[in-house]
């Protein structure tokens, strides 16, 4: 327990030290692999990382080609802020429902997969959110290693426990919860029966995000056409008329 004290102390600060020390992913070939960062992820962790070093809440808007690896890498920046905060609650909004699958996969594999001497699990046996009380891991990263009894080793506490929370997007979604971290992927197709949600659902989910450091809007997606509000929110960003950090990745620069 003494060596992920150090561990968890530096992961605490430094976003990229702890995807690659402590997350593991399912590479392009299905084989079970520590997560290493290809160049496009290692750059959203970079601006993820000054924004959070600058003390700033973390707002990102991406455009992205397939296949760079942004889903699994933002399910980690995720995961990161849920880890390291009591009763963090982050929501996922995907644009279909095999999206939403493959996130909650991305989520899971993380905390199943994470050091079962840090962290408590509280077994819920959802299949659109997954939680895990960090008391203990927390004490960890500030040094504080706790004794433990043996005959009673202590239990995940559901109410304490942070949660992240995979669902998809509809007309009626983020209006009652406070939540910390809001990521919606795939923005820019955020459609049903050719009706834009994007408005009405950003707009009430945005809100209940508050705008304070170690909080995340991450808003990411293949471009779907000019004009809409993915399009129109990337160009504000660019012109640094929002509190978003915008990330371009062409696809002629594809690893």
């Amino acid at each position: 327990v003494s060596d992920y004290v150090t561990k968890l102390a530096r992961a605490r600060t430094d976003i990229k030290y702890f995807i690659e020390e402590f997350l593991w992913i399912a590479d392009k070939k299905g084989t079970f692999v520590p997560f290493k960062l290809w160049h496009e992820q290692a750059k959203i962790v970079q601006v993820a990382q000054e924004m959070y070093n600058r003390n700033k809440p973390i707002r990102l808007w991406i455009v992205k080609p397939r296949q760079i690896g942004s889903s699994t890498v933002c399910a980690a920046l995720v995961f990161w802020l849920a880890v390291f905060h009591d009763t963090y609650n982050c929501r996922v909004v995907a644009h279909k429902k095999d999206a939403s699958a493959n996130i909650f996969k991305h989520v899971r594999r993380f905390r199943d997969n994470f050091p079962f001497e840090c962290m408590l699990l509280p077994g819920e046996k959802s299949k659109t959110s997954v939680s895990f009380d960090t008391e203990f891991l927390l004490r960890l990263a500030a040094g504080d290693i706790p004794i433990i009894d043996p005959d009673e080793p202590p239990k995940a506490a559901i109410a304490a426990a942070s949660r992240i929370g995979i669902e998809v997007v509809s007309e009626t979604m983020g209006r009652s919860d406070t939540v910390q971290v809001l990521w919606c992927s795939e923005f820019a197709h955020w459609v049903r029966g050719g009706k834009d949600l994007a408005p009405e659902a950003f707009g009430a989910s945005r809100q209940t995000v508050p705008l304070a450091p170690e909080t995340a809007i991450i808003i990411e997606s293949t471009a779907n056409g000019m004009g809409g509000m993915f399009h129109d929110g990337f160009w504000t960003a660019m012109r640094g008329e929002s509190e978003y950090e915008p990330i371009f990745f062409p696809w002629y620069e594809h690893h």
